[in-house]
């Protein structure tokens, strides 16, 4: 079993920002499977994978997690599935895309890397922190009128 691996916000951003960052070592996966598919539908692939989870562990005694990109269709099958299987499950939400959309967000209001950097990181740990909603709406209430 591989023990949880638990940052504070501050942490996660002081690791992305920083360069001398102290960074806790973190545990190696132990039988990860990552899946993907062009021909099959997400709802089968979810499918799919509680199938073959539950192959590996028929009795389930380890806590299962599901990494996903944040999609709401992705985190929705995966609750419904778990709800028929009867299983519980984890899902963490990878929030790289989050820290792209950021970026781009920043740049029509600053010249320089500098302060785009420090607008994308006080943003971030607001969202790392929970506050995503009211972070995304000063966001919109300070975006630049475009005619």
């Amino acid at each position: 079993m591989v023990e949880r691996f638990i940052r504070t916000p501050e942490e996660i951003i002081e690791e992305l920002f920083e360069e001398k960052a102290s960074r806790k070592k973190r545990p190696k996966p132990v039988e990860k499977r990552v899946w993907a598919s062009l021909e099959h539908s997400f709802k089968v692939m979810v499918s799919e994978m509680f199938e073959e989870a539950k192959q590996k562990g028929p009795k389930q005694q380890c806590e299962w997690v599901a990494l996903v990109d944040g999609d709401r269709k992705q985190i929705i099958y995966l609750l419904q599935e778990a709800k028929k299987q009867g299983i519980s499950i984890t899902i963490v939400c990878d929030f790289i895309h989050v820290l792209e959309y950021l970026w781009e967000a920043s740049q029509p209001f600053f010249g320089g890397v500098d302060e785009s950097e420090l607008w994308v990181k006080e943003r971030l740990l607001r969202i790392l922190q929970g506050k995503s909603s009211s972070t995304a709406a000063g966001m919109r209430r300070t975006q630049p009128k475009i005619n």
